[in-house]
């Protein structure tokens, strides 16, 4: 199935979907994800400031005191991240950017990713094999392919009716770690 018409049927689910119930499952189970990887992992978080349309991962990150850098977009084809919280707590402004988008603001430190940090990937959908279809710009594709972001831990958030998605992914795609639903966290070895 083409990835466009897949991507659209997408995000109309995710829309009806964040009104549910089943997505106070998927916050629960994204708690238990987070709490587990703190435990064994002193790692910061890059993460992402939701749009209306997705799962909002930064109000956890920060209940549980977790350093977390955000994105700015800097061009069509590029993003870069900068430091926003330290054990939870601002350490800059957020400033609405690119797409009306939040995004750190001028003051904002740029960071560089260890293999201890785990990137959390906006996703629509994913194919069986843990290949994850954002929204079509590429940034998090692209951003995969740069030293340091390559051996990242990646994770996503996607309701269950959208994983095993029919698309077959191209080498380019962005593969996922782990996959958390409103059912289960599934993982991708």
């Amino acid at each position: 199935m083409d990835k466009t018409l897949i991507r659209q049927s997408a995000l109309k689910y995710w829309k009806e979907f964040l009104a549910t119930p089943a997505a106070a499952a998927m916050a629960r189970n994204w708690q238990e994800f987070l709490r587990e990887r703190m435990q064994g992992n002193q790692g910061a978080y890059f993460g992402f400031y939701a749009l209306p349309s997705e799962f909002d991962v930064m109000s956890d990150l920060r209940m549980l005191g977790a350093t977390v850098h955000l994105p700015r977009v800097l061009s069509k084809t590029e993003i870069t991240f900068y430091r926003y919280l330290e054990q939870g707590e601002p350490v800059t402004a957020l400033v609405k950017g690119s797409f009306g988008i939040q995004e750190p603001g001028p003051d904002a430190r740029p960071v560089d990713p260890t293999p201890a940090d785990t990137l959390i990937v906006p996703s629509v959908s994913a194919n069986a094999e843990g290949y994850r279809l954002g929204r079509g710009g590429g940034y998090y594709d692209r951003l995969a392919e740069k030293e340091g972001f390559r051996q990242m831990y990646k994770c996503a958030l996607i309701p269950e009716k959208l994983l095993d998605a029919a698309f077959k992914e191209e080498s380019h795609d962005l593969r996922l770690n782990k996959i958390v639903t409103e059912e289960r966290i599934v993982s991708y070895p």
